[in-house]
């Protein structure tokens, strides 16, 4: 049993999805594919029941899968034990987070956390399907708390959606001063609810009876929807650090209640007391700080 195709079955299993394992592992849905059957043959016998809604496990696959699931979680310890031996945090350090939160503020934070810790190499990996219970990553910032007791939790930052628009969009539309003024604009919306629940405000809240409000464009991608929103497209809803500092982009409605969410610090229960995890987690909490003093 060859340790990549063990691997690339845990991840399957996990996910119960071919494609989303194939993204986390960086291969092909076909390679992974081929990997889980050469594993199949290799044991003479099937791991998954194939079905429309995805994969499960046969019992023979539960079988393996509590035997190579046991077996990343002692690896995850030993690593973890090797770290803490050396004197100063180093090795890698594999963050995951949400697209947004990540590329947007994670990112630009890491120069100075890497001037600080130089020992420290890290792979983030940004995915709106990240499990981190497979072993993956070693800790991950997400928008919703998870329910697993194998998992350690921190609230690193609470944060607010907000509405936007672009300078040029407000002087041609006017600004809107309530939700209801909101019926002869322009909406741009989220629709993907699987981080943001409550993302739909501007087009659920506050219009007349009758009436029917709807966006010109949509996207599942905080990215597309700023982007959109400051080439004067229409309003946005998104969140308040992504428009931190932006001269492109002017916020509106600034007196209407907004949806809030926290951002979750995630990691393994095994990996509780790891050196590296802990610095990016403590150094993230005090930048998110001075985001939440403003």
């Amino acid at each position: 049993m060859n340790w990549d195709k063990l691997r690339s079955f845990h991840l399957v299993a996990e996910h119960r999805n071919i494609a989303h394992a194939s993204e986390h592992a960086n291969i092909s849905p076909s390679a992974m594919s081929r990997q889980i059957a050469a594993l199949e043959k290799s044991l003479g016998g099937k791991l998954f029941h194939r079905h429309a809604r995805g994969l499960s496990l046969t019992e023979q696959g539960q079988i393996l899968y509590e035997t190579v699931h046991e077996m990343m979680e002692k690896l995850a310890v030993v690593e973890s034990q090797i770290g803490e031996s050396r004197s100063q945090p180093r090795g890698t350090l594999r963050i995951g987070s949400g697209i947004s939160v990540g590329g947007d503020w994670i990112s630009p934070l890491l120069a100075k956390f890497i001037d600080r810790y130089p020992d420290i190499r890290i792979q983030l990996t940004l995915s709106d399907h990240l499990n981190v219970t497979a072993g993956e990553v070693d800790v991950a910032f997400l928008y919703e708390r998870p329910t697993s007791a194998n998992l350690v939790q921190r609230r690193i930052m609470g944060f607010q959606l907000a509405a936007y628009a672009a300078p040029a969009y407000l002087a041609v539309h006017g600004f809107p001063k309530t939700l209801g003024d909101l019926d002869n604009h322009r909406i741009i919306t989220y629709d993907n609810d699987m981080h943001f629940k409550g993302s739909e405000w501007l087009v659920a809240q506050g219009r007349r009876a009758g009436r029917e409000r709807r966006s010109v464009f949509s996207t599942n991608n905080t990215f597309a929807m700023r982007r959109a929103a400051s080439t004067g497209m229409g309003i946005a809803s998104i969140p308040t650090f992504m428009a931190r500092g932006r001269a492109d982009l002017v916020r509106v409605l600034t007196d209407e209640q907004c949806p809030n969410f926290d951002l979750w610090a995630v990691y393994p229960d095994a990996l509780r007391g790891n050196r590296r995890v802990q610095a990016i987690i403590e150094y993230l909490a005090r930048e998110a700080r001075s985001i939440e003093e403003e």
